[in-house]
């Protein structure tokens, strides 16, 4: 057999170029054991904000502001001014070069005023609607959620970090190989379209280049093709994109070419009995502004008219109104009200911070707290504050000291820092010199409550075991489910109350000299007190607090705990730095610092 040309080398570098540039717009998404807060705006972070979020509205049909009635319901709360709205124009720059007066009915008004009325009582934009179509979704949108279905079922299958009881045979050959072997076997898709699929090339490459003429995609419109693709569950689009740059560590992205393949190869086989003759452009729908008729131009002016409580206005009043209104399209309202209410809020907060006492006649602290800057430590330091003469402030939760950890029980380090760090100090967790023994009883009560907790949870997902467990153990598992369901906080702090009774968990401490040198010892100290903005006028008791939570039933814990020490607790960072601070040689080089 020949080559089809499709498959030629050439074109398959082109498709690997295109693949990731296309993948651009996504932002990488971590596993959920390490799972962190993440940008969604964060593969479009290069373009200016405007011009990233209707980037997002066209691809995911998202919202980056609060809609109009929001923002009016600030505005009649008075968070937001009409001076503030007014700024927001001027700096825009939607006025007119000559800010003219125009006549409408008996009055005349400027345009800055004209702007406003519609602010102020212009229909609302419709919500932003995705534009970046597949084929799928214009031609049968009900094979498009077929398509993301059946790849979402796949992705788990193969993405998973031994969590599932059956995983997916040969998954170390990559996501497009293992589901070619197996996709023929998935009986609940069409019979037609079983056939189609068991005759994929070998290669992903070929399998997505061959769809894609099945399509009928010209090379000028692939790129935005393929991000139509990803931007249909941008979650797992995301981490596969992190999988790529990452655990991989070459950066080539193969585990988004695998994942277009499957994607692209199940719309093609989906798709095959339409007509050429069916297939529309890419991008199916105009941006919303270019939806705006003269007719709904000359609405919108009678709207503002009317909000100016003007009743006696001409038509060609009116259609003078309208032409000044079209230096503001109705989809950008929301960003001159954002601009207005951030402003609003800037100013007063400067106001405020202007007028706080001269720093020099404070008295000192009876002790200073530092927090995580994440915003659940809010409440801990306005009540802290409310208390008498305590300071706090916010710092990164990892205390800029970014270490791998081991844990007492041992088990794998982990990555302490936030995740675009690597971290390169490895900190130990030991026992007193008196705990020894109960160390090692610690460490054997931790593997025997693992082993007991791996045990049960395997006859539980196993075909038969599953019913001898619920006659032997359904007595005390229904009490401990509804203990979870109903009183969560209590069953989670019960649990670990109780754990560490068995466990007995002695009182340790973290060697810090086998992984820092003296010389970094003080830099991280050093770096750290700097960055914090606490170098003169200690308290007596500098208190440094990490975080962590606790949560049932929930495969994104992760994303609860310190998003900075890469959703892990910060309890070892806070240890690990107020250690280093305490030390007395770090202590003299602080001290021949200035601090």
């Amino acid at each position: 057999m020949t080559q089809p040309s499709s498959a030629s080398t050439s074109n398959r570098v082109r498709l690997r170029t295109d693949v990731t540039i296309a993948s651009r717009v996504l932002a990488p998404l971590w596993p959920i054991g390490t799972f962190i807060a993440v940008n969604p705006l964060g593969g479009l972070e290069e373009q200016p904000f405007p011009a990233a979020i209707k980037r997002a509205a066209d691809l995911w049909g998202a919202r980056g502001t609060l809609d109009e009635p929001a923002f009016r319901g600030q505005y009649d709360a008075g968070r937001i001014t009409t001076a503030d709205l007014e700024r927001a124009l001027i700096e825009g720059g939607y006025l007119l070069p000559d800010d003219i007066k125009l006549a409408i009915g008996s009055r005349k008004f400027s345009t800055l005023e004209l702007l406003v009325a519609d602010l102020l009582g212009g229909r609302p934009a419709p919500r932003p609607a995705r534009r970046v179509l597949t084929r799928s979704e214009t031609l049968d949108p009900a094979v498009a959620d077929c398509i993301d279905e059946n790849v979402a079922k796949w992705c788990a299958a193969f993405c998973d970090d031994s969590q599932a009881t059956w995983r997916m045979p040969a998954g170390a050959d990559g996501l497009y190989r293992s589901w070619r072997r197996l996709v023929s076997h998935d009986h609940r898709l069409p019979k037609a379209v079983r056939g189609r699929l068991r005759q994929l090339p070998e290669k992903a490459e070929d399998a997505a280049l061959q769809a894609l003429d099945s399509l009928g995609i010209p090379h000028s419109e692939r790129q935005t093709y393929l991000q139509a693709h990803l931007s249909r569950l941008p979650g797992w689009a995301g981490h596969l994109r992190w999988r790529a740059e990452h655990a991989a560590g070459d950066g080539g992205g193969d585990d988004l070419v695998d994942y277009l393949a499957v994607r692209l190869s199940y719309e093609a086989g989906w798709l095959a009995r339409h007509r050429e003759s069916d297939r529309v452009p890419v991008a199916a729908r105009p941006p919303l502004e270019d939806n705006a008729s003269p007719s709904d131009d000359l609405r919108r002016a009678r709207r503002a008219a009317s909000t100016l409580q003007v009743v006696d206005a001409t038509e060609a009043e009116i259609g003078c109104a309208a032409a000044v209104l079209r230096r503001l399209p109705a989809g950008e309202r929301t960003l001159v009200w954002l601009d207005a209410y951030e402003r609003h809020y800037r100013d007063v907060l400067i106001d405020a911070l202007s007028e706080q006492p001269n720093p020099a006649s404070r008295t000192r602290p009876k002790a200073q707290l530092v927090c995580c800057i994440d915003v659940r430590s809010e409440g801990l330091r306005r009540h802290l504050e409310a208390r008498g003469n305590y300071e706090t402030l916010g710092f990164a939760g990892f205390f800029a000291v970014a270490i791998q950890f081991k844990e007492l029980a041992g088990g794998q380090p982990s990555a302490l820092c936030p995740v675009l760090l690597q971290p390169r100090n490895t900190v130990r967790e030991t026992p007193l010199p008196d705990g020894e023994a109960t160390a090692a009883s610690y460490a054997l009560a931790r593997q025997r409550l693992a082993g007991t907790e791996q045990a049960f949870h395997a006859a539980k997902d196993s075909m038969l075991g599953g019913f001898s467990l619920a006659e032997v153990g359904g007595l005390v598992a229904a009490p401990v489910a509804a203990a979870k369901t109903f009183w969560s906080s209590g069953y989670a702090q019960l649990k670990n109350t109780l754990a560490m009774r068995i466990v007995g968990k002695p009182q340790t401490e973290l060697t810090l000299d086998d992984g820092f040198t003296c010389e970094e010892q003080s830099l991280f100290a050093e770096t750290a007190l700097t960055m914090m903005g606490l170098c003169s006028d200690f308290a007596r008791i500098v208190v440094l607090c990490g975080h962590g939570a606790s949560t049932q039933n929930n495969p994104y814990g992760a994303a609860l705990d310190c998003g900075a020490c890469g959703g892990h607790r910060g309890g070892p960072n806070a240890r690990t730095a107020a250690a280093l601070l305490n030390r007395s040689n770090v202590r003299e080089h602080l001290a021949g610092k200035g601090i």
